[in-house]
This record gives C-alpha cells, structure tokens and sequence, in this order.
C-alpha cells in the first residue's frame, strides 16, 4: 500500500510479527510491534509508536518529524483495516 501526499510517499515493504518496515521518500522505517493471533483467522496487531523515533541505516541519524510519523501511523492503520485485522496502537 502506498500513500502520495505532498510530497512524501509511504509504503509497507514488510509486515511480521515484530515489525513493519515502510519506505517512506526512499529512507527505510521499521515500527516495531506485535502479532497476536486472538482467535482463528482473527488478527491483532500492537504497534509501538515510541519506536518511531529514527530512519534506518544509512539515515540513521535523521529524526523522523510528528507530521511523518502520523502519517505513518496513518498507513499502517488503513493497511490493517484493509486487511481485517484488528489494531492497536500503544502510545509513548
């Protein structure tokens, strides 16, 4: 899934059971997390929004701003109602 915005363009590359990783504007993000299965082909998801804190390497060193990180939260959200499941986010 990929979002356009201004300028900015966000995409899931992966999803676990402990992270998703997005690109967003060619710099790599890994949210960190957990599955849960809560039932039978029922899906939950904890995402930790405190781990949206950086880029990944080779950016390492770059902030991510709270416009970006909403945005982020944003995609993971409409990601997981798209996919049925059922998501939480635990806030700082």
């Amino acid at each position: 899934m990929a979002r356009k915005g201004k300028h900015t363009v966000i995409m899931i590359i992966e999803w676990t059971r402990g992270h998703i990783l997005l690109e967003m504007d060619g710099k790599l993000v890994k949210v960190y997390g957990e599955g849960l299965l809560v039932q039978p082909g029922k899906v939950c998801y904890v995402v930790y929004t405190n781990s949206i804190k950086k880029y990944e390497l080779p950016h390492e060193n770059e902030i991510i701003k709270e416009k970006d990180k909403m945005r982020i939260i944003d995609i993971i959200k409409n990601c997981a109602i798209e996919k049925n499941m059922v998501i939480e986010f635990e806030v700082d």
